[in-house]
Formats: C-alpha cells, structure tokens, sequence
C-alpha cells in the first residue's frame, strides 16, 4: 500500500464501514421521529388535526335536559323593533351545561388551530382546520346553537364566520334564524357597512338556507324593513323558500316597482322558480313597461317556465318587435318551452325571417327539439 492510500480505500475495509453508516443513519433517523412525535404531543392543535372532535349526541327531552328549540316559534310580532319574536331557548339541567360546556371547549380547539395555522401562513393547514370544523357543525344538534353563535360573534376574521355561517345554516333551527338576524342587524350597521358585503350575503344566504316558518317571516321583514341595498339578497332567498308561493304577490310588485334593476332581477328569478300558474298574465304585463334587457329575459324565461299557452301571443309580438337579440333569443326558448302547433308556427317564422344570423339558426334548432318531443 502507497503511502498516499487511506486505509479505507481498500474493498476490505470499505465493507467493514458500510454497517456503521446505516446504523448511524437509523439512529438519526429514530432521534428525528422520536423529536417530531414530541413537539406533537406538546402541541394540542396538532393533535386537534389527527383527532378532530366529537360533536355531543342531541339532548334528550327529559327532566334535566332540553329538547331542540321547536321549529315554526315565533309567529308573533315583538312589538320594540317589529320584528318577528325570538323562538324559545332556554336551557337548563346540568347534563346540558356539561354538553355546551363540550362544545366550547371543541370550538376553541378549531380556533386555536386556525390561528396557529394563520400565524405560521400554513393554508393547507387552515384550509383543513375549516373543513374539520364544517363537518363537526353539520353533526351538532340546533340545541347546541349557543356556543356556535358566540363563536361567529367573537371570530376575529371573515374565513372564519364564512364556515361557521354554513355550518350554522346546515344546523338549522329557530334559535339560529334569531343569532343571524342578529348578526345582520350587526354588520348592516353604518359603521361596519363598506366592509360587510360578502358577510352579509353569506348571512342572508344562511337565513334562507334554514328554512322554517320562523326564517320565512324574518326574510318577509328584513326585505320591507331591512337595508334598501341588500333587498336583492332577501327576494332572493325568499325565492327559494319552501312556502315561496305564498311571496308571489310579493314579486310580482318587486318585479314591476322596484328601482333597482337587480331586485326587479331577482324577483323575476323567484318568479320564474316559483312558476305559478296565476302569475304568467303579470308577468306579461310586466313586461310592458320594463325596458333592461337582462331583466326583460328573465322575465320571459319565467313564461316559459310557467308554460300557459296563453303567453305565446306575447312571445310572438317580442320576436317581432323587440331589437336586442339576446331577448329575441329568450323568447325562441321561452316559445319552445311551451310547445304546441302555435310554438312551432311561430319558430318557423323565426327561423325563415329574423334579420339576425343567431337567432334564425337558434329557432332551427328549437323546431328540431320540438319535432323529437312530438316523437
């Protein structure tokens, strides 16, 4: 051997030294895992992560407990601000107050964890500390509604309300249609205005969402009593409602009278949804007078929706007459839509005379649907 060799140069002492490095490796390797697993257990937001919280089951209605608040309280009318009263929620026993108690505790839990994931600008990690808690809302009882209110009233950030309003809107419940129209009635204020947009959109959106007779008439009074810019939110909502046909009267004057092209819009869509059989000779009235294409559409996607025969005299006379192509297109669906030899005369004018490319070939191919729906 050279004087300028190393003894491990050799293939000899090369295969000695191989087991010491993979030990040492292994070693680091356990140190590594052993360090990590301890600043996880230090850490109860990591472990909030790995085992999300279990929501309490719902209380039972017995001595010491309560019962979820009853759907369709609140009929009447609180005479101090006119709106509909709260429904009842008064809890008491201790196994309650050891089930809220839970509650809170879970919720500071995912609140921690957002912050911890906000502070160290982890968003995957925040990203699936909302999803967690979405998931943990949509099993919580109403009866557990408290907590989560005091949540949304304390969260320090819009990601934050925005799950918890959709948690809140798939628990449902009277007591809930309250906390939001209290938290309405919050961020509607002045001084918070010019930042509330998307907060109060996903509120009212939530209010909708509940669904009982309770939020039926919160929507009813916020749309006559709420803020004039946010009409368009609860005509919209109504419109979804499940007792929407009972607001038909409601839309038909919104979609006449309102200054705001996009709640005359929105009115139009409830009507077009709601597709009440009385409503089709309004709404061809309405039509009379409005003159924003977009709304005009709608209008005429809502006689198509409706389907009374009777309408078609209208259509026709919008196809012959009305200049904006979009409407003219709007009526050739609406037209189809109803159907019949009438339709179908009609089309065939549009498809053989309309001064606009789209619209002929847009007719064309109606009076081919219509032709498959006769076979």
């Amino acid at each position: 051997m050279s004087a300028s060799s190393s003894p491990t140069d050799s293939p000899e002492a090369s295969s000695k030294w191989v087991p010491l490095l993979l030990g040492g490796l292994g070693l680091a390797f356990v140190i590594a895992t052993a360090f990590q697993i301890g600043r996880m257990g230090d850490d109860p937001t990591t472990v909030a992560k790995i085992q999300p919280p279990t929501p309490p089951p719902p209380p039972a209605d017995t001595s010491g407990t309560i019962a979820s608040p009853p759907e369709g309280s609140g009929q009447t009318v609180d005479t101090t601000g006119g709106r509909p009263a709260r429904a009842d929620a008064s809890a008491v026993g201790t196994a309650m107050e050891d089930a809220l108690a839970k509650v809170r505790q879970d919720l500071e839990a995912f609140r921690a964890r957002m912050q911890t994931a906000r502070n160290r600008e982890e968003s995957q990690a925040f990203w699936d500390a909302r999803m967690e808690l979405l998931e943990y809302l949509k099993q919580l009882d109403p009866a557990y509604a408290g907590p989560v209110l005091e949540f949304l009233e304390t969260a320090d950030n819009f990601l934050q309300r925005r799950v918890l309003l959709l948690g809140l809107a798939e628990m449902g419940g009277d007591t809930i249609a309250d906390g939001l129209a209290d938290h309405y009635d919050e961020w509607s204020q002045k001084d918070k205005r010019e930042q509330s947009g998307s907060e109060i959109k996903y509120t009212v959106e939530a209010l909708g969402k509940i669904d009982t007779d309770h939020s039926f008439d919160l929507l009813n009074h916020y749309l006559r009593e709420g803020d004039p810019q946010d009409r368009s939110r609860f005509v919209e909502q109504l419109g979804l409602h499940s007792r929407r046909e009972e607001s038909v009267p409601t839309f038909v004057d919104l979609a006449g009278h309102d200054t705001q092209n996009r709640v005359r819009n929105k009115a139009a869509q409830a009507l077009k949804r709601t597709a009440h059989p009385r409503s089709a000779a309004d709404i061809e009235k309405l039509l009379e007078t409005e003159r924003v294409p977009y709304v005009r559409q709608t209008m005429i996607g809502a006689l198509g929706s409706i389907g009374d025969p009777a309408s078609l005299k209208t259509l026709d006379r919008i196809l012959r007459e009305d200049e904006d192509v979009s409407t003219r297109l709007s009526a050739c669906h609406s037209t189809a839509a109803i159907g019949g030899a009438s339709a179908r005369r009609i089309l065939e004018r549009v498809a053989a005379s309309d001064e606009n490319q789209r619209v002929r070939t847009y007719a064309e191919g109606k009076l081919v649907e219509l032709e498959d729906r006769r076979n």
